[in-house]
Formats: C-alpha cells, structure tokens, sequence
C-alpha cells in the first residue's frame, strides 16, 4: 500500500506498561503481549504510518472509560477510522478484517459483505472514534503548528535544524512566512444578528394581552369592593409554555 501524506507524529513506544497506565477509569482492560503485537504490527497491516497510528491509539483510549469492549476491538476500530478517512468505508472494512472477507469469498456469501460493514460503522465505539476525529485540522494539530513557526522563527534567525548558518535567501522566505501566517485579518468586524424569533414574538404578545386583561379584571374585582390583598393575586398559569389568565367571574351584590 502506498502511504500518500506524511502525518506529524512521534513514535509512542506502547509497551504493556505504559498502555495499561494510560487506561482511563472505569476501563476494565487486562493488556496483553497480543495487543501490543497487534498495535506494533499497524503500519503493516493497514498502510498507515505508525507513528500515527500509535498517537491515534493512545489520544482516543477515554473512550474506553466504562465501555465494555475488548481491546483488540478498540484497536481495529482505530484502524477502521483512520482508513476511512481517504477510503470508502468497505474498502476498510477489508484491510482491518481480511480474515472475515476470505471466509465470505470461500462461502459465496460476499455479496452481503454490505451489511458487516454497516454494522460495524454503527457500533457505538466507532461512532465515538469518528465523533473525535472530526475535529477540525487546525485544532487538532494546533501544537504542531506552533512548532513549525518556531522553525520557521530559526530559519529566519539564519540557523538550520543541526545549527548550521543558512542563506539570506532563506531567511527572507521564512520570515516573509511567519509574517504571512501572523498576520491580523484584514476583516477584523464582528456580525450580531439581533433580533427576537417568531414563537418567542407571540408568546411576548400573549403575555402583554394577558397581564392587560388581568388589570381589567383587577380593576373589576377592586370596584366590587374585594379587598387589595386578593386582588394582586394575579392567578397567571403556564400551560405548554403559552400564558394564560384565569378568568374571575365578579358578582356585584
């Protein structure tokens, strides 16, 4: 498989230690040779650097707090999702389960091989694993970001990554950069949309009806000598959010 973008990532040395530390609360999970084999061996079975792939194992193991999934699960779910980011979503399915496809071939059922898929994908870990892995690029990858305009800062310094001086020509292309990047949006103004919407419109002007027609009957109640502390009892009830007043017969003795 050909890897076509080089992701910014450092190799995580997963170890049985440190995998079993980093297990969130609440997650019940015995770590294993085997699981540490299967995270090791990543980059081999899906094409996908493992450098990557062992940052996305670690940076989504909350997840697994009170969720009762076995870890080899957790793993091919993290597989599946980062495949699928550049891939349909059978086409994963068969690079993390190549086991199961051979055995659909082998009983001439692999034209339902649709339905594992669409299982699989709704399963509540992977639907958790792409929930988080929509995060926008510029949020996930904020602290790399931060880095590559320290380098740039060196560049423009006249020093290369080892030390060594580098040319004024580079300099004035990273410094161009870094004024580039930093530079304050030219549209810097702030939009306010304010306003009141339409259900929120008439429930006001329901309120103002009948607050008025609970003065008008305030009034009656007062000319027919009831006394004050009665009267400002306005008797508003709230039925399914619209207000309404409850209607006082007055009888004039």
């Amino acid at each position: 498989m050909t890897q076509e973008v080089t992701p910014i990532a450092q190799k995580q040395n997963i170890d049985k230690v440190k995998l079993q530390r980093m297990l969130p609360k609440g997650a019940n999970h015995r770590v294993t040779d085997e699981i540490i084999s299967m995270i090791a061996h990543m980059e081999d079975d899906t094409g996908l650097y493992q450098d990557y792939m062992e940052e996305s194992v670690l940076s989504h193991l909350p997840i697994l707090a009170n969720m009762k999934v076995d870890l080899d699960d957790y793993v091919n779910a993290i597989k599946y999702c980062n495949l699928k980011r550049n891939m349909s979503n059978t086409k994963a399915w068969e690079i993390v389960f190549p086991v199961r496809v051979t055995k659909l071939k082998e009983k001439g059922t692999y034209a339902s091989i649709s339905s594992h898929v669409a299982m699989f994908n709704q399963r509540p870990l992977v639907v958790k694993i792409d929930a988080q892995m929509m995060l926008s690029d510029h949020i996930q990858y904020a602290p790399m970001h931060h880095k590559m305009i320290a380098k740039l800062f060196q560049l423009a310094n006249g020093s290369s990554a080892d030390g060594t001086p580098v040319s004024a020509h580079v300099q004035f292309l990273s410094a161009r950069e870094i004024v580039e990047i930093t530079k304050i949006p030219e549209d810097n103004s702030i939009e306010l949309k304010i306003g009141i919407s339409d259900e929120a419109k008439t429930i006001q002007e329901r309120l103002t009806e009948q607050l008025a027609r609970s003065v008008d009957i305030q009034m009656k109640r007062l000319n027919a000598g009831e006394l004050i502390g009665d009267i400002q009892k306005l008797n508003i009830n709230l039925d399914n959010e619209i207000i309404e007043v409850d209607e006082i017969e007055i009888i004039n003795e």
